[in-house]
Protein backbone atom coordinates (compact mmCIF):
# COMPACT_ATOMS: atom_id res chain seq x y z
CA UNK A 1 0.00 0.00 0.00
CA UNK A 2 1.28 3.57 -0.54
CA UNK A 3 0.66 6.79 1.29
CA UNK A 4 -1.83 6.10 3.54
CA UNK A 5 -3.28 10.22 3.55
CA UNK A 6 -3.38 9.56 -0.63
CA UNK A 7 -4.97 6.12 -0.71
CA UNK A 8 -7.88 4.43 -2.15
CA UNK A 9 -8.85 1.21 -2.41
CA UNK A 10 -9.93 -0.73 -5.70
CA UNK A 11 -12.29 1.61 -8.38
CA UNK A 12 -12.70 4.30 -5.56
CA UNK A 13 -13.66 8.14 -6.60
CA UNK A 14 -13.13 9.61 -4.01
CA UNK A 15 -16.86 11.71 -4.88
CA UNK A 16 -17.89 10.48 -1.92
CA UNK A 17 -15.21 10.27 0.62
CA UNK A 18 -12.45 12.47 1.01
CA UNK A 19 -10.20 10.03 2.38
CA UNK A 20 -9.45 5.91 2.47
CA UNK A 21 -7.42 6.60 5.35
CA UNK A 22 -9.33 4.59 7.91
CA UNK A 23 -9.68 2.04 5.83
CA UNK A 24 -6.29 1.71 4.92
CA UNK A 25 -5.20 1.25 8.44
CA UNK A 26 -8.29 -1.29 8.88
CA UNK A 27 -6.47 -3.45 6.16
CA UNK A 28 -3.25 -2.73 7.35
CA UNK A 29 -4.36 -3.96 10.57
CA UNK A 30 -5.98 -7.31 9.54
CA UNK A 31 -3.16 -7.94 7.44
CA UNK A 32 -0.74 -7.68 10.52
CA UNK A 33 -2.75 -9.45 12.82
CA UNK A 34 -3.14 -12.28 9.99
CA UNK A 35 -7.02 -11.85 10.27
CA UNK A 36 -7.93 -13.15 6.65
CA UNK A 37 -11.44 -13.21 6.96
CA UNK A 38 -12.45 -9.82 8.47
CA UNK A 39 -10.12 -8.71 5.44
CA UNK A 40 -11.69 -10.70 3.17
CA UNK A 41 -15.55 -9.43 4.88
CA UNK A 42 -14.19 -6.10 4.15
CA UNK A 43 -13.92 -6.30 0.57
CA UNK A 44 -16.68 -5.69 -1.99
CA UNK A 45 -18.41 -8.35 -3.86
CA UNK A 46 -20.68 -9.20 -6.17
CA UNK A 47 -23.51 -9.47 -3.48
CA UNK A 48 -22.65 -5.78 -2.75
CA UNK A 49 -22.58 -4.21 -6.43
CA UNK A 50 -26.29 -6.28 -6.52
CA UNK A 51 -27.06 -4.37 -3.01
CA UNK A 52 -26.52 -1.58 -4.54
CA UNK A 53 -27.88 -1.28 -7.55
CA UNK A 54 -30.92 -2.62 -6.05
CA UNK A 55 -30.95 0.08 -3.81
CA UNK A 56 -30.45 2.71 -6.19
CA UNK A 57 -33.70 1.08 -7.80
CA UNK A 58 -36.23 1.35 -4.85
CA UNK A 59 -34.94 4.61 -3.55
CA UNK A 60 -32.76 7.63 -5.14
CA UNK A 61 -32.07 9.47 -1.62
CA UNK A 62 -28.23 8.47 -1.62
CA UNK A 63 -28.46 9.23 2.58
CA UNK A 64 -30.97 6.23 2.29
CA UNK A 65 -28.55 4.05 -0.01
CA UNK A 66 -25.99 4.67 2.20
CA UNK A 67 -27.68 4.11 5.47
CA UNK A 68 -28.55 0.77 3.98
CA UNK A 69 -25.48 -0.70 2.71
CA UNK A 70 -23.95 0.45 5.74
CA UNK A 71 -26.28 -1.46 8.03
CA UNK A 72 -25.21 -4.72 6.09
CA UNK A 73 -21.12 -3.90 6.61
CA UNK A 74 -21.76 -3.34 10.12
CA UNK A 75 -21.49 -7.17 10.77
CA UNK A 76 -18.58 -7.48 8.42
CA UNK A 77 -16.25 -5.62 10.82
CA UNK A 78 -14.27 -6.56 13.48
CA UNK A 79 -14.79 -3.61 16.26
CA UNK A 80 -11.68 -4.71 18.09
CA UNK A 81 -9.43 -3.62 14.68
CA UNK A 82 -11.56 -0.84 13.80
CA UNK A 83 -10.66 0.85 16.70
CA UNK A 84 -7.25 0.19 16.70
CA UNK A 85 -6.82 1.43 13.02
CA UNK A 86 -9.01 4.58 14.00
CA UNK A 87 -6.27 5.01 16.92
CA UNK A 88 -3.73 5.18 14.30
CA UNK A 89 -5.51 7.33 12.13
CA UNK A 90 -5.15 9.82 14.98
CA UNK A 91 -8.84 9.23 16.50
CA UNK A 92 -9.93 7.39 19.69
CA UNK A 93 -13.41 6.03 19.56
CA UNK A 94 -15.72 3.55 20.88
CA UNK A 95 -16.49 -0.01 19.19
CA UNK A 96 -19.69 1.32 18.09
CA UNK A 97 -18.38 4.41 16.67
CA UNK A 98 -15.26 2.78 14.88
CA UNK A 99 -17.89 -0.10 13.44
CA UNK A 100 -20.03 2.93 12.37
CA UNK A 101 -16.97 5.08 10.64
CA UNK A 102 -15.79 1.75 9.05
CA UNK A 103 -18.69 0.63 7.82
CA UNK A 104 -19.61 4.31 6.32
CA UNK A 105 -16.34 3.77 4.39
CA UNK A 106 -17.42 0.81 3.03
CA UNK A 107 -20.74 1.62 1.77
CA UNK A 108 -19.33 4.69 0.71
CA UNK A 109 -16.63 2.74 -1.72
CA UNK A 110 -19.14 0.29 -2.74
CA UNK A 111 -21.67 3.21 -4.18
CA UNK A 112 -18.28 5.18 -5.95
CA UNK A 113 -17.08 1.85 -7.25
CA UNK A 114 -20.91 1.08 -8.79
CA UNK A 115 -20.62 4.36 -10.36
CA UNK A 116 -17.57 3.64 -12.18
CA UNK A 117 -18.39 0.35 -13.39
CA UNK A 118 -21.63 1.71 -15.44
CA UNK A 119 -24.11 -0.08 -13.12
CA UNK A 120 -25.50 3.39 -11.32
CA UNK A 121 -25.16 7.37 -11.48
CA UNK A 122 -24.71 9.68 -8.84
CA UNK A 123 -26.34 13.25 -9.90
CA UNK A 124 -24.27 16.27 -8.97
CA UNK A 125 -26.16 19.06 -7.22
Amino acid sequence: MSDPKKWMPPFASGKLVSTYEPLYYYWKELKESGEEEFLEKSMLNEDDYRKVAELAQSSSNLYDILDALKEAFKERISSEYAVKALRRYGVNVDEDSAVEILAGLLASWAIEAAEKWGMIRLRER
